[in-house]
């Protein structure tokens, strides 16, 4: 059915999925804080998500800013920048369907990028995430997916945007 489950949350704290729903759509929109309307045009993200008071919509995109401009200032930001790219690509590869963040193009070269905002501690601590999340797994569909499409294995990366207050990226091969 079409039925919309809304969680209504109060307080000033925004809950870290809500922060990586907003990041998301940022990114896939390759919109960063220095975009003039950056909080008009995410707010609805926190509203839809069911923040509803003001201190914690304001947390919410204050903290995405944070973890946007964090990977700006990274390495993979610039390579990503400089690329074709494609935000949000659907894939189905027998009964597994779903979406890849990006998939980019660089000098011929097919890379899968997914993009992770949980809040960890420490590297041992991503590595974990990423085994108990099923992240590998998920991005091996991705390239299994992108392989049947182009005919090509593509690299495949983990942006952690949130490591020990940090970026991370996690090479898939």
């Amino acid at each position: 059915g079409g039925e919309s489950w809304r969680v209504i949350l109060s307080g000033d704290a925004a809950p870290a999925w809500v922060i990586g729903q907003i990041v998301h759509a940022a990114l896939r929109r390759w919109m960063f804080p220095d975009c003039p309307d950056f909080d008009a045009r995410l707010r609805p993200i926190a509203l839809e998500a069911g923040l509803y008071q003001e201190a914690a919509i304001r947390a919410a995109l204050r903290e995405a800013r944070r973890l946007l401009e964090r990977f700006r200032a990274h390495p993979v930001f610039a390579e990503l920048d400089s690329a074709e790219r494609h935000h949000e690509v659907p894939y189905a590869i027998g009964g597994d369907v779903g979406i890849v963040d990006v998939l980019f193009r660089k000098q011929g070269r097919w890379t899968v990028a997914d993009f992770k905002t949980d809040e960890l501690r420490d590297e041992a601590e991503m590595w974990r995430a990423i085994r108990a999340e099923g992240y590998d797994r998920q991005l091996r569909r991705y390239a299994e997916a992108v392989t049947a499409q182009f005919g090509q294995r593509p690299r495949s990366i983990l942006v952690f945007l949130n490591v020990a207050g940090e970026v991370r990226v996690s090479d898939g091969g």
